[in-house]
């Protein structure tokens, strides 16, 4: 038959996990947007709060968050009780893991190879490290050589491995979730150092020496990790503070 392959032309082998069987690809955009913003609170909040957070009306995060909870993507409970009147109904994100089987058996794979290299290697923070660096060079396709555009090609791998790096006040990036959180907590070695090869390997395609990418701080700050970047060689040294000019005291003559 026309547009189906014979078992003796198919490829060996499964197939792709199919992701619609992941139930995070399979929510809308505004009931997406209220899992993120439920998942970026620190604690478990309420419908008021989280609308407010969402910039949609209450009734309709509601109805969201009660389609969550049955998705079994969110967790709902009460919260302490404070006077009269019944106390406040809260919302909690699931973790990651617990929301995405796929993510679930990832990480435990992440978890298990992590622990192996610790085990095994006799630098295992530069064996992750080297990983990373040919995981870097592969994943990306150089456009145009120079830091720059390793940059460019660096911020877009970090959104697309699920890190929700923004930009902050002070010029660095906070990196607001982990992909391999668990393992990280676990293995941080590792597993922080096989990121910050990926970001090395991804400047290295671009022709920019490994010493000039992206430096992770993991754990950093309270809710992510810190992206620094090196001083810009281009620029020379910095310019020395001036020095403080010398206060004499005075002394009325009597």
């Amino acid at each position: 038959m026309r547009g189906h392959l014979s078992p003796s032309d198919a490829p060996l082998g499964p197939r792709p996990a199919n992701p619609k069987v992941d139930p995070v690809t399979r929510l809308s955009g505004p009931r997406a947007h209220v899992l993120e913003q439920l998942g970026a609170c620190s604690r478990p909040v309420s419908v008021a709060r989280l609308s407010r957070l969402c910039g949609q009306h209450p009734n309709t995060v509601r109805e969201h968050l009660d389609a969550l909870v049955q998705a079994g993507l969110a967790h709902r409970e009460t919260g302490p009780a404070r006077g009269r009147g019944r106390p406040a109904i809260l919302y909690r994100a699931e973790p990651l893991d617990a929301q995405r089987p796929q993510v679930r058996e990832y990480s435990l794979l992440a978890t298990t190879m992590a622990a192996h290299v610790e085990a095994t290697e006799e630098d295992p923070k530069g064996w992750a490290f080297d990983a990373g660096v040919r995981q870097g060079r592969v994943s990306t396709s150089p456009v145009a050589p120079g830091p720059v555009a390793a940059e460019r090609a660096a911020r877009a791998a970090l959104v697309r491995d699920g890190h929700a790096p923004v930009d902050a006040p002070d010029g660095t990036i906070r990196l607001r979730q982990c992909p391999l959180l668990n393992a990280a907590r676990a293995h941080q070695e590792v597993v922080c150092g096989l990121h910050q090869g990926v970001l090395a390997g991804i400047y290295e395609a671009h022709g920019v020496p490994v010493g000039q990418a992206m430096r992770l701080t993991p754990f950093a700050l309270p809710g992510c990790c810190l992206i620094e970047f090196p001083p810009d060689p281009s620029a020379g040294p910095p310019t020395p503070p001036r020095p403080e000019p010398v206060r004499r005291s005075w002394t009325p003559r009597s």
